[in-house]
């Protein structure tokens, strides 16, 4: 097992946007509220922190590239091989505890 804690519910749908292409700050935002059936509405504060701690565990960094008309002031994010690591073993993770509740009759 790993001893990375669990990520938290919104940090582990970003990365998972991540996965599939860079994104600016928003994206993710509206990214995550989708993903999440509507149930994970970042206001500014908790978008950034989250961001912020992406960042600064090396789970995304800014990238370098950017779409030619978009506005030079919004910061790009991709996912690093250490995110997708811990993405995968997130998904692993809840993969064990969806395969618990089913042997428990919780779920089909």
């Amino acid at each position: 097992m790993s001893s990375r804690p669990a990520l938290k519910h919104r940090e582990f749908l970003m990365l998972l946007a991540l996965t599939h292409d860079q994104s600016h700050g928003y994206a993710l935002k509206q990214e995550v509220h989708e993903r999440s059936g509507g149930s994970i509405d970042m206001g500014p504060g908790t978008l950034y922190r989250t961001v912020r701690h992406l960042e600064e565990t090396g789970l995304i960094a800014e990238s370098a590239k950017r779409p030619d008309d978009d506005d030079p002031r919004r910061r790009y994010y991709e996912i690093t091989d250490l995110g997708r690591d811990a993405t995968a073993a997130e998904a692993r993770r809840l993969d064990a505890l969806l395969n618990e509740a089913r042997a428990g009759r919780l779920i089909p």
